[in-house]
C-alpha cells in the first residue's frame, strides 16, 4: 500500500506530510510527499482529466498489476472525494475560515460523480475492495503496460524511490536509516548474510543500500574492536588479536590504554544469537535502536529533537571506535551521537562531513513527533536570523 501526502492547501508542507504520516505506522504502508504535484498530475491523466489535480482520490489495483510505463496503470476500482471549486470554497470557508487557497483549482471537477465516496461510505468501499481483491479467484496474466524502464536500476536505487520515512523526509538524509536489532534468535522470513565484512560497521552500509540480513557472533569477529563492543564472545587467539590492536593503537598515540576500559561494550547475560539489519522502513522486526548518518546540521536537528522528547544524550558525542554508539545508546536508552573514525569511513564510505546517531527504537516515534516541531522552528529561526543579519550586519 501506498500513501501520496499532495500539498494543496496552504499549510500542507512537508512537515504537515511527516506528521499525518506518523499517525500510521504500518510496516505494509510505503508513505511519500509530493509537493510539485508530479504524481498528482499522473494520477489525472491515467483518468483522462485534462484540468483537474488527482488528490483526494483512492486506486486500487489487483494483485500482480505491475507500474511500468512513465504514468500509473489505470485503476481497477477507484474512488475520490472531489467537488467543484465553488463547493470546495464554501466547505473551507465553513471549517478553516479561509478559502483562498480553491483559486488554483479546477473550475469544474472531471471527477466522475458515481465514484464519489466519503466518510463511512468511502472506508466501507475501500474495506470491500480490498477484501474482494484477496479472494481466491481464477489465475490470470499480470496487468502490465508493456514500456519497459530504460534501464534496469540498481537496488539502492529503487529503494530511494520507493520509501522514505519520516526521518528521511525531515531531515533530507542522503543515506536510508538502518534498523539493528540483537535478537536470540533470526526474525521469521529474514535470510542470514551471504558474506562476512571485515568490519561489523559495514553491515550498516549494506543496510543502508537496501538490504536487510541477520547476522552470527562469527560475522563479527573480522574486527576485534566490533567484536568487543557487540560482546561478541571471542576465543584466546582473537583476544590476543584485540590486544595487539590496542598496543598498535597505543604505539601510534591514537589511544591510552586507560581509555580502553571506558569504551562501551554490550553486556551479554547469555549465548549471542543474531544481529538483525534492514533499512528502517523494510524492517520487519521491532529495532533495538535505530542509526542515523547524516552532516553535522541534520544531526543537530535530530539532537535537538532527541532533547525535547526527554531521551537526549547525557553524554559528550563519541569518537574512536564508531560502533561503541550502538551499545551507548542501547544501554543508556538515549540517544547518542557518534563524529566517527577512521575505520568506519573505510568500511562504510562515510564522508569527512559525517557522522552518527543513534537513536533507541523505544524512543523512536516520540523523536519523530518532536522532529517535526524542531525541524519547522529550525526553517523559521532561520529565515528570523537572516532578517536581522541583513537589518544589524
Amino acid at each position: 500500500m501506498a500513501w501520496t501526502f499532495i500539498d494543496v492547501m496552504q499549510s500542507d508542507d512537508r512537515g504537515a506530510a511527516v506528521a499525518a504520516a506518523a499517525r500510521t505506522r504500518d510496516p505494509r504502508l510505503v508513505t511519500f510527499h509530493d509537493p510539485s504535484h508530479l504524481l498528482g498530475r499522473a494520477l489525472a491523466r491515467t483518468l483522462a482529466w485534462k484540468h483537474h489535480l488527482a488528490w483526494d482520490t483512492y486506486f486500487a489495483y489487483r494483485p500482480g498489476t505491475r507500474w511500468l510505463d512513465a504514468d500509473p496503470p489505470p485503476p481497477d476500482v477507484w474512488f475520490h472525494q472531489l467537488k467543484d471549486r465553488e463547493r470546495w470554497a464554501r466547505t473551507a470557508e465553513l471549517e478553516v475560515g479561509d478559502a483562498s487557497w480553491t483559486q488554483h483549482l479546477a473550475e469544474a471537477c472531471e471527477a466522475d460523480p458515481a465514484q464519489f465516496r466519503t466518510g463511512d461510505e468511502l472506508r466501507h468501499a475501500l474495506a470491500e475492495t480490498l477484501r474482494a481483491f484477496a479472494r481466491p479467484s481464477a489465475p490470470s496474466a499480470p496487468s502490465v503496460h508493456e514500456q519497459p524502464p530504460s534501464r534496469t536500476r540498481s537496488r539502492r536505487e529503487c529503494y530511494r524511490a520507493g520509501v522514505t520515512t519520516p526521518l528521511e523526509q525531515l531531515l533530507g538524509l542522503a543515506t536510508p536509516p538502518v534498523a539493528i536489532a540483537f535478537l536470540a534468535a533470526p526474525p521469521p522470513g529474514l535470510a542470514r548474510l551471504d558474506r562476512s565484512s571485515a568490519a561489523s560497521c559495514a553491515y550498516w552500509r549494506r543496510a543502508s543500500d537496501g538490504e536487510a540480513f541477520y547476522t552470527e557472533a562469527a560475522d563479527h569477529v573480522g574486527c576485534a574492536v566490533g567484536a568487543h563492543t557487540h560482546g561478541v564472545p571471542t576465543t584466546a587467539a582473537q583476544q590476543a588479536e584485540l590486544g595487539q590492536l590496542v598496543e598498535t593503537m597505543v604505539g601510534l598515540e591514537y589511544l591510552a590504554l586507560s581509555e580502553v576500559p571506558q569504551i562501551p561494550h554490550r553486556e551479554v547475560h547469555a549465548e549471542f544469537g543474531v544481529v538483525a539489519y534492514a533499512p528502517l522502513e523494510a524492517a520487519t522486526f521491532p529495532p533495538d535502536l535505530v542509526l542515523v548518518r547524516g552532516d553535522v546540521r541534520q544531526l543537530m536537528l535530530l539532537a535537538e529533537a532527541a532533547q525535547a522528547a526527554g531521551v537526549g544524550s547525557g553524554a559528550p558525542t563519541m569518537g574512536r571506535p564508531t560502533c561503541a554508539i550502538l551499545p551507548q545508546a542501547i544501554q543508556s536508552a538515549r540517544g547518542s551521537a557518534s563524529f566517527g573514525c577512521v575505520g568506519n569511513r573505510v568500511y562504510t564510505g562515510a564522508s569527512e562531513h559525517e557522522g552518527y546517531y543513534a537513536i533507541p527504537g523505544s524512543a523512536l516515534a516520540a523523536i519523530e513527533a518532536k522532529l517535526a516541531v524542531v525541524a519547522r522552528a529550525n526553517t523559521e529561526l532561520a529565515k528570523f536570523h537572516e532578517a536581522r543579519k541583513a537589518q544589524l550586519g
